[in-house]
């Protein structure tokens, strides 16, 4: 006798869960990456000094994130403060100050990496535009009027774009991961509001 085929969502459910265990391994590898270049950086200037101590306050709150991620949205927010450590140790480097501040990773999707332009998007059944950081194909997407590649999150049992989880549920929605706000991450979850949306 056959084994059954499995049924779509089986399917469909186990490449969640195979997807969602390789971000995690991505995930610690990265943070593991951050604590070893927070490490070796140099303060010997008060600027670098403050900078690095950015560095590792992004490195705990990353740290903070992994431990509790339930989800891939939230896996996702261990790399945009990852991404936030590197880019305080790359002004620690630096000697000249920056001009301008990098962009943080894709609002639409923070798997696709870094943010490569700053666009103006109304989300559905809104009249106000908001300005969000956007990945090459994402910002391709909405000039063509399609519809950007979104990660998903879920909210009373069912999944939606991340960014229409209510924003006192999720820190990831309520920031854009970096898009929304000018503040950097990792204090937000120094206080606490990671665990409380996660509660």
């Amino acid at each position: 006798m056959t084994a059954p085929f499995a049924t779509p969502q089986a399917v469909f459910a186990a490449a969640r869960a195979a997807d969602e265990a390789e971000l995690r391994r991505r995930a610690e590898e990265e943070v593991v990456a951050l604590g070893e270049a927070v490490r070796e950086a140099e303060t010997d200037t008060p600027d670098r000094a403050t900078h690095v101590h950015a560095a590792l306050d992004a490195y705990a709150a990353a740290g903070t994130v992994l431990d509790g991620a339930g989800s891939r949205a939230d896996l996702a927010g261990v790399l945009a403060l990852v991404a936030e450590g590197r880019d305080a140790l790359e002004a620690a480097r630096t000697t000249r100050p920056r001009r301008t501040t990098p962009l943080p990773l894709c609002f639409f999707n923070p798997l696709h990496g870094r943010a490569t332009h700053r666009t103006r998007w109304r989300p559905l059944g809104s009249r106000r535009q908001l300005p969000v950081a956007t990945c090459d194909t994402c910002t391709k997407a909405l000039r063509e009027r399609r519809a950007p590649e979104v990660l998903t999150d879920t909210t009373e049992g069912r999944e939606v774009p991340y960014f229409e989880v209510p924003a006192e549920s999720s820190i990831w929605a309520a920031t854009g991961y970096g898009s929304l706000t000018r503040d950097p991450l990792a204090p937000r979850v120094a206080r606490g509001d990671f665990t409380r949306t996660r509660d």
